[in-house]
């Protein structure tokens, strides 16, 4: 058992949903940490953080996940780590520049890997492809939580009930790709903060895995929980804990 960079990732009712407009305060880019306990099935696997900050240029950002295996388990795997450096540009849309996810351990030079988007050239190189031509839609798998953050926080609650799915397009390390999603509904979930009424954001586009994210609309669609399962494989849940101690 391992705590890969993909177990982090985990790092994502219809109903009557609410009568008032989209809330203008909610910003998806607001600086913040989050911690989050790590499980696979009833099997405690650590803690993680998810942390963005600001990047180099005004309206860029730095976006990093880290996980931290209980101490049984860092002998079979170290710290793993996901970052995205990337640019919210004038019209919303989200522009990657750099991808990194790292860990050490038991396979890990199977999963490391990098990638660097040229805009100018329309390329991204990294992965374990030479080069590939880039659509202004793709972005790093790290982002698409924040994709999805951002289609929220843009719609109205009174529309939450017909909102279309969404397609998400992305590059790992073995290139271009896709996956839909679609907003469930209003759920109440307990985690280790608390309880919270929750906005249920499920993958519907795959039989063998699914992806499901709750996210806090009454505090910038701050992820609450994710559940992934690949196939018959225990489900890996991320549950939030709270805000995330403050660097030195």
């Amino acid at each position: 058992m391992r705590l890969t960079p993909s177990v982090v990732c985990a790092c994502l009712l219809l109903g009557s949903l609410g009568t008032a407009s989209a809330d203008a305060d909610c910003d998806p880019f607001a600086l913040r940490s989050g911690s989050y306990s790590i499980e696979r099935g009833d099997t405690e696997l650590g803690t993680g953080e998810i942390r963005l900050q600001a990047g180099d240029a005004p309206g860029c950002y730095q976006l990093v996940q880290t996980a931290k295996p209980h101490f049984l388990l860092r002998w079979l795997s170290g710290p793993a780590t996901q970052s995205s450096e990337f640019c919210r540009l004038p019209d919303g849309r989200l522009r990657s520049y750099r991808y990194k996810q790292h860990r050490s351990g038991l396979g890990a030079e199977k999963e490391n890997y990098s990638l660097d988007f040229d805009w100018d050239a329309g390329t991204v190189r990294g992965g374990r492809f030479e080069e590939l031509p880039l659509d202004a839609r793709q972005t790093d798998t790290l982002l698409l939580a924040t994709r999805v953050r951002q289609w929220l926080c843009a719609m109205p609650a009174d529309q939450r009930g017909e909102a279309e799915p969404l397609e998400l397009h992305y590059i790992d390390h073995r290139g271009a790709d896709s996956y839909t999603v679609a907003l469930m509904g209003l759920q109440k979930i307990q985690v280790p903060a608390g309880e919270f009424d929750a906005l249920l954001v499920e993958r519907i586009d795959a039989d063998d895995r699914s992806s499901k994210f709750w996210l806090d609309p009454a505090d910038n669609m701050r992820l609450l929980r994710g559940e992934q399962r690949k196939r018959d494989d225990p489900v890996v849940r991320l549950s939030y804990m709270g805000p995330a101690k403050a660097k030195n």
